[in-house]
């Protein structure tokens, strides 16, 4: 009789311990327009639910993943310099479970910047001879 109890209780644990939870992830991968994975990008995810945001960095294989996050509906950005910003509406987190974001491709940006142009006065003073300019 013991052992039945026993296995009983086995069986339930994990769904208590499911029940207990009370937030949920996000996950995803950077790619960039080559296929390459992007380290580095900055990820933030912000929502009704949530009291500011959230951040995190991509790791060498381009994986993130935001952990504990009230459920609701999130906007996540993704930012990295030298690429266009990205931002995904409308990510549903459920309780429990992980949404997955799968691969996201962040376009590369060119930004032409105009040419440094100095400018500077004559010396008074030339040092190579005696004359004042």
């Amino acid at each position: 009789m013991r052992r039945v109890v026993l296995s009983v209780l086995a069986l339930l644990g994990p769904m208590g311990a499911a029940a207990q939870q009370t937030t949920g992830d996000i996950q995803g991968r950077v790619l960039g327009s080559g296929g390459q994975p992007l380290a580095d990008v900055q990820v933030s995810v912000a929502g009704p639910s949530l009291q500011g945001d959230r951040r995190t960095r991509s790791d060498a294989h381009g994986g993130f993943r935001l952990l504990a996050l009230p459920p609701g509906e999130f906007t996540v950005r993704l930012t990295r310099i030298g690429y266009r910003p990205l931002i995904i509406t409308r990510v549903a987190v459920q309780l429990g479970h992980t949404t997955g974001l799968g691969a996201i491709t962040l376009p590369e940006q060119v930004t032409e910047l105009p040419p440094l142009v100095v400018t500077a006065d004559r010396p008074g003073i030339d040092p190579l001879t005696s004359s004042v300019h």
